[in-house]
C-alpha cells in the first residue's frame, strides 16, 4: 500500500497586536492505510490554540458527515456554520463525489474554513467559479470575509 503524502502548511500574520495563524491543508480520505480520523488527530496537534487561527483547505469530507462532525469535535469552529449560506446549495467540488466512507451524504461541499475563535464574525461566505464555463480547477473558489 502506498500512503499519500498529506500536509498542513502554516504562516502567521500580525493584525492589531494579535498574532493570527493561517493554516492550509489538503486532507485525504479512508483508503488503504490512509485513515481520515488519524489524519485529523495528527493535524490538530500541529495547531496553535494559543493564537487565533484559520485552517482552510480541501477537507475531502461533505457537510454533516461523520468526518465533518469529527473535525468539530476537535474544537474546530466551522465558518460555514457562522455564515448565512446553506452548504447543500453551494458545492465546492465540480464533479460527482465518490468517497467510500461518505455515501450517505453527497452534497459536494468539501472545502472549508475553520477557526478556534468563537468571536469571529463572518460578513460574507461565497463560492465562485461554479459554472461549467468558468472552471479554473476541479474545486470552486471559496472566499470568506471575516471580522476578528
Amino acid at each position: 500500500m502506498i500512503r499519500r503524502f498529506r500536509i498542513i502548511d502554516s504562516t502567521n500574520y500580525s493584525y492589531i497586536n494579535e498574532i493570527i495563524d493561517l493554516y492550509s491543508t489538503h486532507m485525504g480520505w479512508d483508503e488503504g492505510i490512509e485513515r481520515y480520523f488519524d489524519q485529523v488527530d495528527e493535524y490538530v496537534k500541529k495547531l496553535n490554540y494559543e493564537n487565533t487561527f484559520i485552517l482552510a483547505g480541501d477537507f475531502n469530507c461533505v457537510y454533516e458527515s461523520e468526518q465533518y462532525d469529527y473535525l468539530l469535535k476537535n474544537k474546530l469552529i466551522s465558518l460555514v456554520e457562522k455564515s448565512n449560506i446553506d452548504p447543500y446549495n453551494y458545492p465546492t467540488f465540480h464533479y460527482k463525489l465518490d468517497f467510500p466512507m461518505q455515501k450517505e451524504v453527497n452534497n459536494g461541499h468539501i472545502d472549508y474554513f475553520f477557526t478556534n475563535n468563537k468571536n469571529i464574525k463572518v460578513n460574507d461566505y461565497n463560492v465562485y467559479f461554479n459554472e461549467d464555463d468558468n472552471l479554473v480547477s476541479d474545486h470552486h473558489l471559496v472566499m470568506v470575509d471575516i471580522e476578528i
